[in-house]
């Protein structure tokens, strides 16, 4: 789910919105991009699972100097917890990636989302799977 929203945010933007740079070389700045165009999340719960995303891709573990994560499959009202420990909730983030599906096929149909990505055989290099007969 994060892979997910790394991809919409390199690839997505709302027309009516104006597009976020990374203008600190942020990583992780896609994820942040999608949670800020498409979610309802505050900035800090935006950091949070950037962090999250950064840690699992670049150290493959659930801490950082910050912070440590612990991935929850119970369920709860709240995507993130911080406690000790930094809880994600699974059924709360898989709820906020469809979530955000949902409305990018609804922004679509309002001809409201611009793809970011400008060259298309960039694009294609590297979201499409190509078969050969």
């Amino acid at each position: 789910y994060l892979i997910f929203l790394d991809q919409v945010g390199n690839v997505f933007k709302l027309k009516d919105k104006p597009e976020i740079k990374n203008k600190t070389n942020i990583k992780g700045s896609e994820i942040h991009k999608a949670l800020k165009y498409f979610s309802t999340l505050n900035d800090v719960e935006i950091t949070i699972l950037r962090e999250l995303r950064n840690s699992l891709v670049h150290q493959f573990s659930l801490a950082t100097d910050k912070r440590k994560f612990v991935l929850s499959i119970e369920s709860s009202s709240i995507i993130i917890k911080e406690e000790t420990e930094t809880i994600i909730y699974i059924p709360k983030l898989i709820e906020l990636a469809e979530i955000i599906f949902e409305r990018l096929l609804e922004e679509h149909k309002k001809n409201n989302l611009e793809i970011v990505i400008k060259n298309q055989d960039e694009l294609y290099a590297k979201y499409f799977i190509q078969t050969k007969n």
